[in-house]
């Protein structure tokens, strides 16, 4: 196909830095303006639905109970200048990165790498972390079903449960029992009397508040370790159950009815939380919580170093845990929220300060509610809700996307900002949004964003423990387990780029090439929409053209080859122009 064949319409320009372009006939012209047709893909039904799908995506498990304990762990409001740190040069950058990508293919996790079919197991990566996380993340959910069942006499606000012990404590008789007795005075009195004395109240180490006692010894009914998973739980079976029947009402029609559910569980979190924090602040002592946040322990920034505490080895990374929880938080780099830490938070910590508050049933109903519907908004498991199924989900959440995230997304941004070509992308954008991005967005995902999750990796290698649960230290076996989960979701990024090199044809640098570069028919899902894509400037500068141009040794000019895409799209494209 020559020039003389081109329609007057589509006017060839010459190239400069290897891009071409085509002049339509109205540049005027966006996405938007074809999408009139109808749609075989399904769309959402208004765009606050797409809204608030992605809050309910982006505020999740983890800002609810890991957020509030590392602000606490990390010396109060300092830990918020990293962490509004990372989010900045990292959360936000790959939140739009992703969405932009998601927009303009409107393909999934993997198709989406017709972009660039060497990085493909990327997807495969982020599909088997989705899939780890999703069996043991409704766990979660089935926990605040129980709490909810038992919210309507709040068990756990008393002692007086038959699975509670001597060292019970609770807000309605507490014992004050002094920890150093000292001496032992001899008397008489008219009275008899007879004293006992349980040593082990003697120390406060052992005693435990009534909610903690509810959640060990009622919800999970803990075995001594991983290598005792002991007896099924069934009121979590059938809560597990429960849970994954949530789960396929709000999915069976896709975003048809998953798009209705997200006005009640993307909004519900954020009016419940709104309650706490009033009555939180008419609560006696509240003042101490704010002057903690406002009294930042800035010192806490500038400790890296390696802490012995009576009870393990801790790692005092400010840095480290307020850019991991940027990852949980927003939930780039593989399409399911997660956190690692324990849930104690939330399922101690949190029923404590119910029960002490008045018509303590309702507000758990609403708390523990409000945790069914941000689990919902994310989302087998049977092992996880056994006497020992705390540390099988503790395993999982710890191995299974811990380093898998920060993985995928390096590999994110190198794939879009070096190899498609973040020029490219900008254009892509553009066409989208009708006005190109802020520079700070490349520098982002070309140099700061990269190098930021490449320290990133290099501070947990270095600083990583093994993993715990409370005193509890799990056996090499277990930790054999989490780290054949974390490679799971890692190993398919070479494993694909070798299958992808093999069935290429030449030598290794044109197999390398024709893999770097898209597809074909990489652009919008939509004919239409592609169709406008090639007639505006089709490609820009890059580091790898098009599979279906070929560069012509004479020249700065690209010319259109006879291959199967353009001869399907060119009439298509001279139709477009004559309209």
């Amino acid at each position: 196909m020559t020039d003389s064949n081109h329609d007057p319409e589509l006017n060839m320009l010459d190239c400069k830095n290897g891009a071409l372009y085509f002049l339509p006939q109205s540049k005027s012209l966006s996405v938007k303006d074809y999408t009139k047709k109808e749609n075989k893909r399904a769309t959402w039904s208004r765009q606050l639905e797409f809204f608030l799908s992605c809050v309910g995506y982006a505020v999740g498990l983890g800002n609810i109970w890991r957020f509030p304990y590392l602000c606490y762990k990390s010396g109060g409001g300092a830990f918020l200048v990293p962490y509004f740190t990372f989010l900045v040069i990292c959360g936000m950058p790959l939140f739009l990165l992703e969405m932009s990508l998601g927009q303009f293919g409107s393909l999934g996790s993997i198709a989406i790498w017709k972009i660039s079919p060497i990085f493909k197991g990327l997807g495969y990566g982020m599909a088997i972390v989705s899939l780890i996380t999703c069996i043991y993340y409704n766990v979660i959910i089935a926990w605040a079903l129980y709490y909810i069942y038992q919210s309507y006499y709040v068990p756990w606000s008393s002692c007086e449960n038959s699975w509670n012990t001597l060292n019970c404590v609770s807000q309605h008789a507490e014992t004050m029992v002094s920890s150093n007795v000292s001496s032992v005075n001899n008397r008489t009195e008219i009275f008899n009397r007879t004293y006992a004395i349980n040593p082990d109240l003697l120390s406060n180490s052992s005693k435990m508040t009534s909610s903690e006692e509810f959640w060990l010894f009622n919800v999970l009914q803990q075995s001594s370790g991983i290598e005792n998973l002991g007896p099924f739980q069934w009121p979590l079976v059938f809560c597990l159950f429960i849970a994954w029947v949530l789960v396929f009402v709000c999915v069976m029609r896709g975003i048809k009815s998953s798009g209705k559910v997200v006005y009640v569980t993307a909004t519900l979190p954020y009016v419940v939380l709104l309650c706490f924090l009033v009555r939180g602040l008419t609560l006696p002592g509240a003042s101490n919580g704010i002057l903690f946040f406002l009294s930042p322990k800035w010192e806490k920034l500038l400790s890296f170093k390696i802490e012995m505490t009576k009870y393990k080895n801790k790692i005092n990374k400010v840095w480290g845990d307020a850019a991991t929880q940027i990852f949980f938080s927003n939930g780039t780099a593989w399409g399911a929220l997660l956190t690692m830490s324990s849930p104690g938070l939330a399922f101690v910590v949190y029923p404590e300060a119910i029960s002490r508050l008045p018509v303590s049933p309702a507000w758990a109903f609403l708390f523990f509610f409000m945790l069914l519907a941000v689990g919902l908004d994310t989302q087998f498991g049977e092992p996880c809700v056994t006497q020992g199924g705390i540390y099988v989900v503790q395993l999982m959440d710890w191995y299974s996307a811990a380093f898998s995230l920060m993985f995928f997304s390096l590999f994110e941004t190198i794939a879009i900002a070096w190899v498609y070509g973040v020029d490219r992308f900008f254009h892509d954008i553009s066409l989208m949004t009708q006005r190109m991005p802020c520079l700070w967005w490349k520098l982002c995902w070309c140099y700061i964003t990269p190098a930021t999750i490449t320290s990133l990796l290099v501070f947990i290698f270095v600083n990583h423990t093994s993993i715990t649960y409370n005193d509890y230290v799990y056996p090499a076996w277990s930790i054999g387990i989490g780290w054949s989960l974390a490679m799971c979701s890692i190993a398919p990024i070479p494993i694909v780029a070798l299958w992808m090199l093999l069935k290429e044809k030449g030598n290794f640098k044109q197999r390398l090439v024709n893999c770097l570069r898209p597809t074909p028919d990489w652009g919008p899902a939509l004919e239409e929409n592609r169709i406008l894509y090639r007639k505006s400037k089709t490609i820009v500068s890059s580091r790898f053209e098009q599979n279906h141009l070929e560069r012509k040794p004479c020249a700065n000019r690209f010319l259109i080859t006879d291959s199967d895409v353009m001869q399907r799209e060119l009439p298509l494209l001279q139709n477009e122009s004559c309209m």
